[in-house]
């Protein structure tokens, strides 16, 4: 089993000039890798820790085609506690984080805005999302249910997975998959780190 799901292996199930959702998109890393893939791409790159949407701003401002939105995505619209990470930045979550990071991360509680990815994409007019990239640390589900009208016409979806309780109240890789499933969503690939943690790539049965 790979431990990398590659852009290239996503390359082949999008059009040249992709719709692209990332959410929990952090500096800009691959929010840059991803233009440099598809340079016809519009991508919209979601976080919500504001530090990090600071730089993920600084990263990505030459990119006319990448927009960036300092909003959390859930399958709510409003205001929710985020649990900034510090010691590792990149493991905030709306879900309380349990014993799992005890040595590596403290965390601190902030006040952030929420969105529905349906609503976000009322409000700016996006009738279709190619490939959404959900890296949010739990909240993956929540968010998906905040996209039953956006999911009839996306392609690919590529998600964090959780396969041991990182966090408090959050969906385990299981739940996940038989809700995508019943999305009409197949697991095309999974790439796993220490069977604890890792990313599974879904493919619409609708769009091929």
């Amino acid at each position: 089993m790979s431990h990398i799901i590659s852009k290239e292996l996503i390359q082949q199930f999008l059009p040249e000039n992709p719709i692209i959702l990332e959410a929990g998109a952090h500096i800009g890393r691959d929010t840059i890798k991803m233009v440099r893939v598809w340079p016809k791409a519009q991508i919209h790159a979601f976080e919500p820790v504001p530090a990090l949407f600071t730089k993920l701003k600084q990263t990505t401002f030459e990119y006319s085609n990448i927009h960036c939105y300092s909003y959390a995505l859930s399958d709510h619209q409003g205001n929710a506690t985020l649990y900034e990470s510090h010691g590792i930045d990149a493991v905030s979550s709306l879900h309380k984080p349990n014993d799992y990071f005890h040595i590596a991360a403290t965390f601190t509680p902030i006040t952030v805005p929420t969105i529905t990815i349906d609503e976000w994409a009322k409000q700016h007019t996006i009738g279709s999302i190619d490939f959404m990239w959900l890296d949010l640390q739990g909240h993956e589900l929540n968010a998906l249910q905040g996209a039953l009208n956006t999911l009839k016409t996306t392609k690919v979806i590529l998600t964090e997975i959780n396969l041991v309780a990182r966090y408090e109240h959050a969906i385990l890789y299981h739940e996940l998959r038989q809700w995508l499933e019943s999305h009409n969503f197949i697991l095309h690939q999974e790439a796993l780190h220490k069977k604890e943690w890792g990313n599974a790539l879904f493919i619409s049965k609708y769009h091929f």
